[in-house]
């Protein structure tokens, strides 16, 4: 997968929107996980969430490899290594939004939305783009990791 190895696991979907001349398989794959590495939910009150990546979507979008736009698969692995990083999210068809409240929802908390210059609705496409939860200081310091456009789209609230 992309030079990960074989400790990288791997989502995928059916790309509708996109004329296609060949047909594939898809493949689910369900295992067990060590406790101390299980993170269901793991956002906090105050966090920042952060699109990382830009939504990118055929055919309105040209999807490419090794378009500067598009999260990496090698900087997905090194912003899970970060310190303050604590939930992330590939985003799919219903957009960073969508990602945004089941994020903070799986940790018992809501999402409020910043202005920003990303379409909280647009699709992701093939998984171009991550939202990722973190602390303010991770989020300030993640642009010396990697090159991929960064923007805050929100805040975990707690429920009212």
């Amino acid at each position: 997968a992309a030079g990960l190895g074989k400790n990288f696991f791997i989502s995928g979907s059916t790309e509708d929107n996109v004329p296609t001349n060949m047909t594939g398989v898809g493949t689910c794959v369900i295992g067990l996980v060590h406790e101390p590495d299980f993170r269901p939910g793991i956002s906090h009150p105050g966090d920042c969430i952060v699109c990382i990546g830009l939504p990118k979507s055929a055919p309105v979008d040209t999807v490419r490899v090794n378009d500067p736009e598009i999260l990496a698969s090698k900087d997905l692995l090194t912003i899970q290594s970060l310190p303050g990083i604590h939930d992330i999210l590939p985003v799919g068809s219903h957009g960073a939004g969508f990602e945004m409240e089941q994020m903070a929802c799986s940790a018992g908390f809501t999402a409020e939305p910043v202005t920003s210059s990303i379409d909280l609705k647009k699709s992701g496409g093939p998984s171009t783009c991550v939202i990722a939860s973190m602390t303010e200081e991770a989020f300030k310091t993640l642009h010396n990791y990697i090159a991929s456009p960064i923007n805050k789209i929100g805040v975990v609230q707690p429920v009212k």
